[in-house]
């Protein structure tokens, strides 16, 4: 086994410096109308991880606004916002663990 410090370590970093300095991807992607994952949903809603994550497991919302790539919840900014103007009252519906009232 390699040690993870050391030698080996500045190695890998003159290599492969972008990985060093490479950050966190946002959440939130204002050019593409995409917000990622429960923290990206959260963040756009202004709730809470988990309230976002009983709004994904209640199925609430139609599959054109949450869709599934890989294991990671998708949703289309603009489409989310359309059902929340015609639907403002759903996600206050939603309740711990996806139920729904």
């Amino acid at each position: 086994l390699w040690p993870t410090t050391g030698l080996v370590s500045s190695l890998c970093r003159h290599r492969h410096p972008e990985a060093v300095l490479r950050e966190a991807a946002p959440t939130v992607n204002e050019a593409a109308d995409v917000l990622s994952g429960t923290d990206g949903l959260a963040e756009y809603l202004g709730c809470s991880h988990n309230k976002a994550f009983d709004i994904i497991k209640s199925r609430i919302l139609p599959r054109t606004v949450q869709y599934q790539t890989g294991r990671v919840w998708k949703f289309n900014r603009k489409r989310l916002d359309a059902f929340l103007e015609e639907h403002p009252e759903a996600l206050g519906r939603v309740r711990q663990g996806g139920v729904i009232e």
